[in-house]
């Protein structure tokens, strides 16, 4: 609890200071002219198309892989649904339809 309380402080005080130099930010002039900035190569990409057709293309693959992993749902689905009903249909003892569980031995075979 100490340690929230030291960091309640710690970014209250934090918080103080930002909006002191924000509050005194508008006081600082600059007397020189204002300069047009020159056109350089980072200014000159259109960073906006470019964030909209990465968007769209993060979209549509997301939607394809979307689209692929429901398929691939649907396809074990309809495997693990034959394996179901082949083990219902066949004369295997209840403890042997899983899949996993170990092979029964038979006692009556020894006789």
């Amino acid at each position: 609890m100490s340690d929230f309380i030291l960091q309640l402080t710690l970014f209250i005080s934090f918080g103080i200071m930002v909006y002191v130099a924000s509050c005194a930010l508008p006081r600082i002039t600059d007397d020189s002219e204002e300069i047009k900035p020159e056109r350089t190569l980072l200014s000159s990409i259109p960073a906006h198309k470019i964030d909209l057709a990465i968007a769209s293309f993060l979209e549509k693959t997301l939607r394809r892989a979307r689209v692929s992993i429901l398929r691939w749902d649907n396809t074990l689905n309809t495997y693990i649904g034959k394996v179901k009903s082949h083990t219902a249909n066949s004369n295997v003892s209840e403890s042997q339809k899983s899949l996993f569980a170990p092979p029964e031995e038979n006692s009556e075979s020894d006789v």
